[in-house]
C-alpha cells in the first residue's frame, strides 16, 4: 500500500538516510529530523505517509533521546494524530473503555485462576523493559483494579486488546475478571476486539494496528499495562487532552497498582513518567546523555 523509496531506516541506534539531502548527519538532532522528513515529502510523488523502519535494537536509544530532547518529544506526542478508521471496527463499542494487555497471555493458572502476565519492576532501575520478570496476578486481582476505574469514569464496558489466547479461554479468561469486579461492587461487560491488531510486517496487520491507536486515543477511558511502548504513543497524546488514562503495574503477585500519571512534564516511557534530565534507563552499555541543551 506504501511505495516510497525515499526511507529512513534505523538499525542498531545508527540512522541511515538517501544521498543527496542537505540535511546533514542526524544524530538526534529534532531540526534536522524536521528537515530530513521535509526532505522526503518534497521527493515523494504521492500524497502517501512515509515509512521509517525502526529495529528492535534501536527502541532504548531511541527514548534516551526522546528524555533528552524532553520538551520537543512532548510536543511532538502532544500533536500526534492517528487516521480515523475506514470502515468500522469489529466487535468494538466506542462507548466503552479501551485496554491494551502488553504481553502475549496464556492459560496458565493459580489456584484455578487464570494469570494476568505483567512485565515487572526494572531489577536495574528506570523504566520496565522487554527483558525485566514477568509477574502472574491472577484476573479476580486485576479485574478489581480495573473495574475501579471503569466504575470512576461512569462506564459500563472493555474493549479488551489481548493476544495468545484462543477464542474460549480468551472468553474464560474474561469471564473470571468480570465475575470478580462485579462481586467487588464494579460490574462492568468485557469484550474482545480484533485479534492480532498489536503489530505486523503486513500491510493488513499495519492498518489493523493503526485502526486499534485511533480507537483508544479516543475512547473515554484508556488503560494498559506498564512495559507498553505501544501504550505510549497512547498515552501521551490523551495526558496532553486530559482524557483519563490509567497505567497499570504490578508490584507483586497479591497487588496492582492502577493510577493516572500526573500530565505534566510527563513523558511516558513504557508506561512511566520520565521528567526532564531523567535517564530512563540508567544501566545501559552506551551514553544514554550529553550536556547538550535542547
Amino acid at each position: 500500500d506504501i511505495s516510497i523509496k525515499d526511507t529512513i531506516k534505523v538499525k542498531n541506534g545508527k540512522l541511515r538516510f538517501p544521498a543527496k539531502n542537505t540535511c546533514g548527519a542526524l544524530g538526534f538532532n529534532v531540526d534536522k529530523f524536521i528537515c530530513f522528513f521535509k526532505f522526503l515529502a518534497s521527493h515523494s510523488a504521492y500524497d502517501r505517509p512515509i515509512k521509517v523502519f525502526w529495529t528492535m535494537q534501536g527502541f532504548s536509544k531511541a527514548q534516551c533521546a526522546l528524555a533528552l530532547f524532553h520538551e520537543s518529544s512532548l510536543r511532538a506526542t502532544w500533536a500526534l494524530q492517528f487516521m480515523p478508521a475506514s470502515s468500522p471496527a469489529p466487535n468494538y463499542d466506542s462507548h466503552c473503555a479501551y485496554l491494551f494487555v502488553r504481553n502475549s497471555q496464556n492459560a496458565n493458572k493459580r489456584d484455578g485462576k487464570y494469570l494476568w502476565s505483567f512485565t515487572g519492576r526494572n531489577p536495574k532501575g528506570g523504566v520496565p523493559c522487554a527483558s525485566c520478570p514477568r509477574v502472574g496476578v491472577t484476573v479476580d486481582i486485576v479485574g478489581v483494579a480495573i473495574g475501579t476505574w471503569v466504575n470512576e469514569a461512569k462506564l459500563e464496558c472493555v474493549n479488551f486488546n489481548i493476544m495468545g489466547l484462543k477464542a474460549p479461554q480468551q472468553a474464560l479468561w474474561l469471564e473470571q475478571l468480570t465475575a470478580a469486579a462485579a462481586a467487588a461492587g464494579y460490574p462492568f461487560k468485557a469484550f474482545a476486539v480484533e485479534k492480532d491488531t498489536a503489530g505486523s510486517s503486513k500491510a493488513g496487520g499495519m492498518r489493523r494496528n493503526i485502526m486499534q491507536m485511533q480507537l483508544a486515543s479516543s475512547a473515554p477511558l484508556f488503560m494498559t499495562d506498564a512495559g507498553s511502548l505501544w501504550g505510549d504513543l497512547v498515552s501521551n497524546h490523551r495526558l496532553h487532552l486530559g482524557l483519563p488514562t490509567v497505567i497499570l503495574l504490578a508490584e507483586s503477585t497479591t497487588f496492582v497498582n492502577a493510577s493516572q500519571p500526573n500530565a505534566t512534564d510527563c513523558l511516558l516511557v513504557r508506561g512511566q513518567c520520565v521528567g526532564p534530565g531523567q535517564n530512563p534507563y540508567p544501566v545501559t552499555p552506551w551514553e544514554c546523555y550529553s550536556n547538550r541543551s535542547e
